[in-house]
């Protein structure tokens, strides 16, 4: 008790000088200055701690009132303490997910959620669910359970895996990237790569070349030319705020919660990789030096907004054959009506004037191509939300993201706090994800024979 008094001083001492440093900045009618700013930081850090230690410690007293053994009444009946909490279910010790059975998908969101049930309301001082306690959601090592921003409950493997699986499920980019998990002790990677950035005699492999014995008066020492490519790990946020109402339906809340956030997820990664800025996030294939634009048709003048047939060839043609095999096709679903139009024409002799005929190089899907996707020269055309808008640069790609890579880090991780929204009613769930990713390639290549640069991402310019 002398210790719970001891911190309720402590307290309002740290109240009492927040709200000096708050008051001294009104009168003035000035901003904080930066000295001020951190200072009040670094109290209201000290504030959230005293705060969560008396909890604890307002806790523990109502723990021991609650073991107080149970007295005799008048009547020969015992009469009870406060009543015992009881674990949700069985099984704590077993090996199976005590939160309930995660067979099945509907399992594992009613699951899912009457675990972040019992963490929003341990959170509340309501006594702690046993399972909470159990690995490997127990919060890590020199984390306060108490505090939101301090740490949480980690999720369960099973939840975890069941989160990521259906989130990499629903993304169209990031599951056809090359994934790298980091292991403990990291937080990224570096990969020696050759730094060749023209087919030419004298710079593949970034300067190697060899001569024949004749021209032994010539010869020059060679070597391999390498780089580095670094790419660090970055934490994607998402946040929920759950109503105290929504927290009574276990299997409602896990099921909104597993599909929300499993797409927004997907969504957020396929973006970047696309269009990511690589600083703070992915460094997106827009953005990248790596990248291959092919211009539009000049004669005849290419109309706005379309894609034409010359276009694709074009595209092609920009990506070293190797690599053909694993590439696919882009677009905003605004060009797809330009598809069926696609075919090689047929000219009159003098090569001026299309005199009809020729042959397509777009199948539709489960047509004459047989396959799941519609194709253009046989590799699928996939349609993504992440292109461009129609006749702007990025609206249409032709790429093979096995060339991109994505690094990434442990299991999804979740934090709780009912601070946050108190005042409404709501708990709000802070889920991590340490996820970043970059081309595999530097530089666009130039050939051994031509001028026009090669690249594993190419797309079309704005029109």
């Amino acid at each position: 008790m002398e210790r719970l008094k001891e911190l309720e001083v402590d307290r309002e001492d740290r109240r009492g000088e927040i709200k000096e440093i708050l008051t001294a900045a009104g009168k003035d009618k000035r901003p904080l200055s930066e000295d001020e700013r951190e200072k009040a930081s670094t109290l209201t850090t000290e504030l959230e701690r005293i705060e969560a230690t008396i909890k604890l410690e307002e806790q523990t007293l109502a723990w021991n009132r609650d073991s107080a053994p149970a007295v005799r009444r008048p009547d020969g009946d015992p009469q009870p303490g406060p009543k015992a909490f009881k674990p949700y279910a069985a099984g704590l010790g077993g090996s199976r997910n005590p939160w309930g059975d995660c067979s099945t998908e509907l399992g594992t969101m009613s699951a899912f959620g009457a675990f972040l049930q019992a963490v929003a309301a341990g959170a509340k001082g309501a006594p702690l669910d046993p399972r909470l306690s159990m690995a490997p959601q127990a919060a890590a090592s020199g984390m306060n359970t108490s505090v939101g921003s301090e740490g949480g409950f980690l999720v369960r493997t099973d939840f975890s895996t069941a989160l990521l699986a259906k989130a990499m499920g629903e993304s169209v980019l990031a599951n056809r990237c090359t994934t790298i998990d980091i292991g403990d002790g990291s937080d990224g990677i570096e990969l020696p790569y050759i730094d060749e950035t023209s087919r030419v005699t004298g710079s593949r492999w970034g300067g190697v070349q060899v001569y024949r014995r004749a021209e032994a008066d010539t010869v020059t020492a060679s070597k391999p030319k390498l780089g580095m490519l670094e790419i660090r790990l970055e934490d994607l946020m998402g946040i929920c705020y759950a109503t105290d109402r929504s927290l009574r339906d276990a299997t409602s809340l896990g099921q909104i919660i597993q599909t929300a956030f499993s797409s927004e997820f997907a969504f957020r990664v396929d973006d970047e990789i696309v269009r990511g800025s690589g600083a703070g996030q992915c460094l997106g294939i827009l953005n990248s030096g790596s990248l291959v634009t092919q211009a539009k048709e000049t004669v005849p003048a290419q109309l706005n907004d379309t894609f034409i047939t010359e276009n694709a060839l074009k595209m092609r043609s920009r990506m070293p054959a190797r690599l053909r095999a694993g590439a696919a096709w882009f677009i905003q679903q605004e060009l797809e009506p330009q598809l069926p139009m696609m075919t090689v024409k047929v000219l009159n002799v003098a090569g001026a004037e299309w005199v009809g005929g020729g042959a397509p190089i777009y199948m539709p899907a489960n047509g004459l191509a047989g396959q799941q996707y519609d194709t253009l020269f046989g590799k699928p055309v996939i349609v993504i939300e992440q292109c461009a808008a129609i006749g702007d640069l990025g609206d249409a790609f032709f790429a093979n993201f096995n060339e991109y890579l994505l690094i990434r880090k442990g299991a999804l991780e979740t934090a709780e706090s009912i601070h946050v929204r108190f005042l409404y009613g709501e708990n709000t769930f802070r889920f991590t994800y340490r996820i970043n990713g970059a081309p595999a390639w530097k530089t666009t290549l130039t050939p051994y024979k031509g001028t026009l640069a090669l690249s594993p991402f190419v797309t079309l310019a704005a029109r």
